[in-house]
């Protein structure tokens, strides 16, 4: 199984080989400034990977800090994620199958498709009369075909279909960040420790994603609460309360989710960057 401890390993050696690496075009006596401008820069990359090697630990460590230090943990997050999600997978399942005509399937299997009259007689006018046979679950069946026919079920079923794909796909995804983050962390520090640069601007998005998700994930529920507090204030009218779910637990879901990206983006260039710039000059370890 692959551990972290491998890919602060190899990321280690990659280091050590980049500085040689480095060293050795910056020496070497040829006439390409653009070829020996790779010696120093090679060369503080392995320093600025060398870093991340010794303090990866320690963030770490300040992400959980943080997380106590507001109140949240992972724990109590996935476990409210989870029960939501389940939730609404019952009340998907529920409307369709009240949509797609299971309740009139149901009376039909109960009515064992036999028909008693309870209803002989019914004077339609003075001259006429209509006979109507009922069965014992006939008015089950009606409810059932007009649930079917106006397609009113279908209309909810499709909203909470979405709202049921949307919070299975951030359970997915919650449970991959709680789980691999190390991981993530790790081979993104293993990415940027390829010589050349080849793949620092990769290693550097997982790295920052996986912080910025790691910290802010458990902070959803709290998010959510404070935008709808914000919208509809302490009291809520009974005819607001579906707006205030929609608000709550969809478009503020969404937004945050958004915004966690958009913070991941800019942490990840400035993780990629601040190799550029490193506080310590370059030439006392020439």
């Amino acid at each position: 199984m692959i551990s972290p401890t491998l890919f602060i390993t190899i990321a280690l050696y990659l280091a050590g080989l980049s500085y040689f690496l480095g060293a050795l075009i910056y020496a070497l006596p040829l006439p390409f400034p653009s070829l020996k401008q790779w010696g120093p820069t090679m060369m503080k990359d392995a320093i600025y990977v060398t870093v991340w090697v010794m303090i990866y630990n320690i963030v770490l460590s300040v992400a959980d800090s943080i997380l106590n230090l507001l109140g949240v943990n992972w724990t109590n997050f996935l476990t409210g994620l989870q029960n939501q999600t389940i939730e609404l997978g019952v009340i998907n399942f529920v409307l369709n199958f009240l949509g797609g005509g299971g309740l009139k399937s149901v009376s039909n299997f109960l009515s064992g498709g036999t028909t008693t009259t309870f209803i002989t007689t019914i004077s339609v006018s003075p001259s006429s009369s209509q006979v109507f046979s009922v069965t014992p679950f006939s008015k089950l069946q009606l409810v059932g075909e007009f649930i079917k026919d106006t397609g009113i079920v279908n209309i909810f079923a499709s909203i909470v279909q979405d709202l049921f794909l949307f919070y299975l796909s951030v359970y997915i995804l919650s449970v991959l960040i709680y789980n691999g983050t190390p991981l993530f962390i790790t081979f993104g520090i293993f990415l940027m420790s390829l010589p050349f640069r080849i793949g620092r601007s990769i290693g550097a998005t997982f790295i920052g994603t996986s912080l910025a998700f790691y910290i802010g994930l458990p902070l959803m529920s709290a998010f959510d609460s404070l935008i709808a507090s914000a919208i509809y204030g302490a009291y809520t009218p009974p005819l607001a309360i579906i707006g205030q779910y929609i608000v709550e637990y969809l478009v503020a879901r969404i937004a945050y989710i958004v915004l966690l990206a958009a913070i991941a983006g800019g942490l990840s260039r400035a993780i990629g960057e601040t190799a550029e710039e490193l506080p310590f000059k370059i030439q006392r370890y020439i």
